[in-house]
């Protein structure tokens, strides 16, 4: 069938203005869906800097002590310019910018929110009449308290010198206390003579100078947990050793292994101090605390005048959280922390 010439042009024509349509579509499909991708890239990304900033800002929180300078009304000021400052600089490292990030802080909680938004604009969205979604993201991380640790080195310092000494970034001389009838003490106003106990964590105080020497080398196989409220029973109130000349020589051998095998750091218990007289009764563990031994372990004296000293420098840092075996609320302090994201 013959057809006029102006009727196959304008076929041709048709065909033309459809393809066009269609390309249109095509273009257009593709360009959301680049835009979409990064889109959901864009969020990724933000989900994780607030993330990796409210982990920040969290450990920032357990660093403050609870004194601040002058030029803060409050400590919850202090706290929240200093965590703030924190997050923000965090999120800028990940390419988000400080003013578009917001920062809450729960100083009794102990919780860090933090909420980071993305203000990229689209390729090709704006230009189709689209407008992609608000890209805000929020994490919250968390101070837990560490009550169950393991793997501790069987060995306190007195509640004193922990409080004194917590945040002080400094290290202190512990002399091991020898005999379980002499008292226990903190050091003085001058920071010397603080000690330190021989304990056998969870078992009787038959454990042999071997037994001890083990346990604070490797570690005691033995969790250690902390109390503040049950002291009238022994279930985490361990009995201390009589440190005789033969334990003084094993806890030397022990530490000063554990300083040649880069194992300087480790947990310890920390009890209350006492006096004169007290025998092997139970020590309440009252917290726990992480420690690092900054100089190879000391001996001096001979027989019965022998002592064994040690430096040991307080780690306020939180600890992995795969090491805690149990945790509780942030507002419980038992001395050791670590940080971890809440939502």
């Amino acid at each position: 069938m013959k057809t006029s010439k102006s009727h196959r042009e304008g076929k041709k024509g048709t065909i033309v203005v459809i393809a066009g349509l269609g390309l249109t579509a095509i273009v257009g499909a593709a360009a959301l869906a680049v835009d979409y991708g990064l889109m959901v890239n864009d969020m990724q990304r933000i989900q994780r800097t607030a993330e990796a900033a409210a982990l920040s800002g969290a450990c920032k929180l357990n660093d403050l002590a609870t004194t601040y300078g002058s030029s803060y009304t409050s400590y919850s000021t202090y706290v929240q310019y200093q965590v703030t400052q924190d997050t923000q600089s965090v999120a800028a490292l990940n390419g988000v910018p400080m003013a578009s990030v917001s920062t809450s802080v729960d100083t009794i909680a102990k919780l860090v929110t933090v909420n980071a938004s993305s203000s990229r604009a689209s390729l090709f969205a704006g230009v189709l009449g689209f407008a992609l979604p608000s890209k805000t993201k929020t994490a919250q991380a968390g101070v837990y308290s560490v009550t169950q640790v393991g793997g501790p080195a069987p060995i306190a310092m007195t509640t004193t010198d922990f409080n004194n000494w917590r945040y002080s970034n400094t290290s202190h001389t512990f002399t091991l206390e020898r005999n379980q009838g002499n008292s226990f003490d903190a050091a003085n106003a001058s920071g010397n003579g603080a000690e330190f106990l021989g304990l056998s964590v969870q078992e009787s105080n038959g454990k042999s100078p071997k037994q001890w020497e083990d346990a604070c080398q490797y570690g005691d196989d033995v969790p250690m947990t902390a109390n503040d409220n049950n002291s009238s029973t022994t279930t985490d109130a361990p009995l201390s050793l009589n440190a005789a000349t033969a334990q003084v020589n094993k806890g030397y051998d022990a530490f000063l292994y554990r300083w040649n095998n880069n194992m300087k750091t480790f947990p310890m218990a920390v009890c209350d101090p006492c006096g004169a007289g007290t025998g092997n009764s139970p020590h309440q563990i009252q917290k726990i605390c992480y420690v690092e031994l900054t100089a190879a372990p000391i001996t001096s004296g001979s027989g019965n005048s022998k002592v064994f000293r040690m430096q040991l420098k307080i780690i306020n840092t939180p600890v992995n959280s795969d090491s805690a075996l149990a945790t509780t609320s942030g507002s419980t302090d038992t001395g050791m922390t670590t940080v971890k994201l809440s939502r």
